[in-house]
């Protein structure tokens, strides 16, 4: 039974929470606290499994209210509802919360939130593996990009598209970017799935903000030199899966958003990755460093770490609000027979691109993903599959030199 508290200074809106509550059924416990320090107070006894505050109340806000619970309490899924937020409280904000709904906010909406955020939550049957990804907020940006990123807004002379661009190349900012653009903070009827609709959405004096904020970048530093090294592999490979992935989603025949899809949901393939860098330095060093698996990748991580990376990955996209079909690449890309839609997607996308590039090149790990014919057979892709090999193939004899 998932127990979940709701923190609002307003009597009448606790009043509808409660009456909300009583529609939730017997597998939901609900408590309530009307300000800041009575919630704090109740989880110092008994931490909940979700926590929905407002963010302007006396004494004890939203705002400090979430970065105790994330410190003491990691493990708890953090929604917002809120009816009020400026732009700074929005940039604070996107480190401490995973969901983040605008009041008046419409009950079904509250409720298929809270339904979404549990079930990703027990996604991942694991307690601790849960309290490593649900203490994730934020996540490290590459450095070298940062300073190119914070060089370019300084210059005042880069347009959206130039931003998006440089944006694109990494998969933590990109994650951020679209984390907070489908907020309800931003207004946005549709799930936003493109960084250059979220960067022109936003604008360069919100971008400003919210992507140089010391919030985003001044948390999980990289320090070991191993660990820098093996995160610069990740992110090259990262961005060869994504340009892959859009460039095969296309020849596929997808349209409108869905190479975007494709591109995003291959550039945070292997999301989990950072957080296991981040959270379990030591052990991902240890893992990493095996000469070869004895079985497949994802049951090796199972045993090492409690969980896969992939399901690490979508687990932590998830409860940012990434748009469905990028979280279900994410899971899905070593094992695409097992996602429920079997259909053209970027689950193909990004499940081609990873088996094609571990064919040809040397990723991260000393791991090569296979191809999944059965499944590509079932889609009619294998003829696409096996152009994309010759093409690889004519690359690789191509004559070099002058």
């Amino acid at each position: 039974m998932s127990r979940i508290l709701f923190v609002d200074d307003d009597p009448q809106v606790l009043s509808g929470l409660r009456r909300m509550a009583r529609r939730l059924g017997a597998q939901w416990t609900a408590e309530f606290a009307a300000d800041g320090q009575a919630a704090h107070a109740m989880l110092q006894n008994c931490p909940v499994d979700v926590l929905v505050t407002d963010l302007r109340m006396p004494g004890m806000d939203g705002t400090a209210l979430l970065g105790w619970v994330q410190e003491e309490h990691p493990d708890t899924v953090r929604i917002v509802l809120s009816g009020y937020a400026n732009e700074r409280d929005s940039a604070e904000v996107s480190g401490l919360a995973h969901r983040y709904l605008a009041k008046p906010c419409p009950w079904r909406e509250l409720e298929a939130a809270i339904k979404q955020t549990v079930a990703a939550r027990q996604h991942l049957g694991n307690p601790e593996v849960q309290a490593l990804v649900a203490g994730v907020g934020k996540l490290p940006p590459m450095p070298d990009l940062y300073q190119r990123f914070a060089q370019m807004l300084r210059s005042n002379r880069a347009g959206s598209t130039e931003i998006a661009t440089l944006l694109e190349e990494d998969m933590a900012l990109s994650a951020k970017l679209l984390q907070l653009v489908n907020s309800a903070f931003f207004g946005n009827a549709r799930r936003v799935s493109s960084v250059q609709r979220a960067v022109s959405l936003l604008g360069l004096n919100q971008l400003r903000h919210l992507v140089l904020s010391a919030s985003v970048f001044s948390a999980f530093a990289v320090s070991d030199p191993v660990l820098k090294q093996w995160a610069e592999r990740l992110w090259q490979r990262s961005v060869q899966v994504a340009d892959l992935a859009r460039r095969i989603a296309e020849a596929m025949g997808l349209k409108d958003d869905r190479p975007d899809q494709a591109y995003l949901a291959g550039l945070m393939h292997d999301m989990g990755y950072l957080v296991l860098m981040q959270r379990r330095p030591e052990a991902f060093l240890e893992f990493t460093a095996q000469p070869e698996f004895q079985s497949d990748l994802e049951s090796e991580e199972r045993r090492s770490f409690g969980a896969a990376h992939t399901e690490i990955g979508a687990y932590l996209l998830q409860m940012w609000n990434i748009p469905p079909r990028i979280c279900e690449a994410v899971l899905f890309h070593h094992r695409p027979g097992a996602c429920e839609y079997q259909g053209l997607n970027a689950v193909a996308a990004v499940h081609m691109a990873v088996a094609l590039l571990d064919e040809h090149t040397s990723g991260p790990l000393n791991y090569r993903l296979l191809a999944d014919v059965s499944y590509l057979h079932r889609l009619g892709l294998m003829d696409l599959m096996n152009e994309y090999r010759e093409g690889f193939a004519c690359a690789e004899d191509a004559p070099t030199g002058k």
